[in-house]
């Protein structure tokens, strides 16, 4: 059965809504209850976790104590989506050497970097992508590193039956209390990732950073949120500008955000991946509603460009705005 998604958010131009935009929002409160919703059975939605797992994903590495092996950069690459600068590439390339990992071993596809300031400067540069400058080379760096370390095969550690994701996938089961036999699919970057309920997603999310075991993994994102995207990024931005907050995007339009002060969690799915923009905003709108963040926070946020509600000309002439289908 499809989602029933929402309209959610619209941009004009000249009084006439140009373009809609259709998601779904769900909040969950310390004790796991829903506080809001934007339209009902959200808790429901089947939903892709995509590169909103990697925190959880990561937490493996801690449950087989081989977090001590890197400093809390690392472990922030690790869980990250960056976008292939020299400081991301060289992070990831400390992971492998910490315990003399090839690089050739990388299954994560070659694409091109998301940042077109980074894509230019490869151009100009003549610099040769490789499976490494794949936003996803953190993760799977970890895995590689688990995989050596139990002396797995490193050949095929993206299969499904492969006991690295066989462990990875209980340990989604587990943080997300999904009963009964999980739903598989690939990731963008082939490695398995889970489809469940956006409950179990968002439940999933706050028990990892509720976690003290894996309060590692919630120190670096706070330290480092550069290295989790990058420049532009929504969930490097909202963790630039606030204290509470620790956000990661995911790909097909989606971002969980968790507040440490008050152990609530909020998740957005767009329908249309293509849309950042706006769910950029609904975001920004979503978490000053919830009163996660102070009025200074939010005047340094909403002066960000990625939170700009007009309608522009390329030449900066403004020509529409933005409206919210939501309260």
């Amino acid at each position: 059965m499809l989602n029933q998604y929402k309209k959610l958010i619209s941009f004009s131009r000249n009084n006439i809504e140009e373009e809609s935009f259709f998601g779904c929002i769900l909040v969950l409160d310390k004790n796991n209850n829903i506080l809001y919703q934007s339209n009902d059975n959200v808790a429901d939605f089947q939903i892709c976790h995509r590169s909103c797992a990697k925190p959880m994903q990561l937490s493996v590495l801690f449950d087989l104590g081989f977090d001590n092996l890197f400093n809390d950069e690392q472990i922030a690459i690790m869980a990250a989506s960056h976008q292939a600068t020299d400081y991301h590439i060289k992070l990831v390339k400390s992971v492998l050497d910490v315990n003399d990992i090839d690089e050739k071993y990388l299954k994560c596809p070659i694409h091109l970097p998301y940042n077109q300031n980074v894509l230019i400067d490869y151009i100009k540069n003549n610099i040769e992508i490789k499976n490494i400058h794949n936003n996803c080379s953190g993760k799977h760096a970890f895995m590689l590193t688990i995989c050596k370390l139990n002396n797995w095969n490193m050949d095929c550690y993206c299969d499904y039956n492969h006991p690295l994701q066989k462990l990875i996938i209980n340990k989604l089961i587990e943080l997300c209390n999904i009963k009964g036999q999980a739903t598989l699919t690939k990731d963008g970057c082939l490695a398995p990732v889970i489809i469940s309920s956006l409950y179990e997603l968002a439940f999933g999310f706050k028990n990892l950073f509720q976690n003290k075991k894996y309060n590692r993994i919630k120190e670096a994102y706070k330290k480092y949120p550069k290295v989790i995207g990058g420049d532009n990024n929504l969930d490097s931005v909202i963790m630039e500008n606030t204290k509470n907050l620790v956000a990661k995007n995911g790909a097909g339009g989606l971002i969980c955000i968790y507040n440490d002060f008050n152990n609530e969690v909020l998740s957005i799915k767009m329908a249309n991946g293509n849309s950042k923009k706006a769910r950029n905003l609904i975001a920004l709108k979503m978490i000053k509603k919830l009163n996660w963040i102070n009025e200074i926070e939010y005047k340094n946020l909403k002066s960000h460009p990625i939170f700009d509600e007009n309608v522009i000309t390329l030449n900066g002439e403004i020509v529409g705005k933005t409206i919210y289908h939501f309260d």
